[in-house]
């Protein structure tokens, strides 16, 4: 083999393994965005199942409010058709007298 050859050959296996090692690499790489991607797509469901809870509490929440309040609405009329009728009461008797 002439002294040419032997450089090509030689230059074609340094170029060979920094190949591999730029292959090696991007491995590397790809197992790390993977495994990022991964991560983020577990957390992005946590989020979700936790964004339904909240909405399903918040609905309940809503719910619980609105019979609340339409409970106190009512307390509020029966006290105040109470006192309506107290007053009417009150003045039928001085009426009387």
């Amino acid at each position: 083999m002439r002294i040419e050859e032997k450089q090509s050959v030689q230059s074609l296996k340094q170029q060979l393994e920094q190949t591999q090692v730029e292959i090696d690499s991007l491995k590397r790489t790809y197992r790390f965005i993977s495994l990022s991607v991964h991560l983020a797509l577990d957390e992005l469901g946590q989020v979700k199942g936790e964004a339904k809870r909240l909405s399903a509490e918040l609905k309940l929440d809503k719910a619980s409010t609105k019979h609340s309040t339409s409970q106190a609405n009512q307390r509020k009329q029966a006290d105040d058709d109470g006192k309506q009728r107290t007053k009417q009461l009150e003045e039928d008797h001085q009426v009387e007298v």
